[in-house]
């Protein structure tokens, strides 16, 4: 039952995956070489400040935006048809345990955005540490990090909206997520980002989550107001 759940999420998923895989690898292979050939012309200090920036030849903003689209696009792809043609009402009506099916609609989702977050981040570690030291990595990681945070929110709060069928809560989460994906993305322009901030992300994606299992539970009833 959990692989054909598995293969059902993944037939529903994987033209999108693998398109952002695609788009990501060329994007870091891009980026890699950038780095080498801008490298044979310029002082270490010279890119650093190149990428702090966003000047020169050297930009990463590319790869933040690819990875903050990954949530929403795939949360639309997983839940939209889903929704609209009332299976997932049904596939909530399996025979396991409800809150366990929950669970996995949604972490699978959390699971693919994060997979593709660890890949790209070993490669640009790799890259920036043949060139720079750690701190640099350090550096461009809270870029990456912000950028990761807002893909899950955003992700949930898709979620929430194609499975919430209450209309108050789909213009509240609405409004919520266009507001904090803002107030982050400006520090995303910030190349080190204040430590305090990463306190609220926790709270805010845990907030999602919870409410996004909420939503799951009233969609099963189907309440409406």
């Amino acid at each position: 039952m959990i692989k054909a759940l598995i293969k059902k999420e993944w037939k529903k998923t994987k033209n999108i995956t693998i398109f952002f895989v695609i788009i990501l690898t060329i994007s870091l292979i891009h980026f890699y070489f950038s780095l080498s050939n801008a490298l044979e012309h310029n002082a270490p200090s010279d890119i650093f400040q190149d990428i702090v920036r966003k000047e020169g030849t050297i930009d990463i903003s590319f790869l933040l935006y690819i990875i903050t689209f990954i949530g929403p696009l795939l949360a639309f792809f997983q839940f939209s048809s889903e929704v609209s043609k009332a299976r997932l009402r049904i596939h909530l009506h399996l025979p396991l345990k409800q809150n366990f099916l929950i669970h996995f609609f949604s972490i699978y989702g959390v699971s693919v955005i994060s997979f593709i977050f660890i890949i790209a981040n070993v490669i640009v570690f790799l890259s920036l540490n043949t060139f720079f030291p750690i701190e640099i990595f350090y550096a461009v990681e809270s870029k990456f990090l912000i950028s990761y945070f807002i893909s899950l929110g955003l992700y949930l709060s898709l979620a929430i909206f194609l499975i919430n069928p209450s209309k108050v809560i789909k213009i509240g989460i609405t409004t919520l997520s266009i507001l904090t994906s803002l107030l982050f993305l400006d520090h995303v322009g910030r190349f080190f980002v204040g430590q305090n901030l990463y306190f609220y992300f926790p709270f805010i994606l845990l907030s999602y989550y919870l409410l996004l299992f909420h939503s799951f539970k009233l969609y099963t009833k189907g309440y409406v107001k």
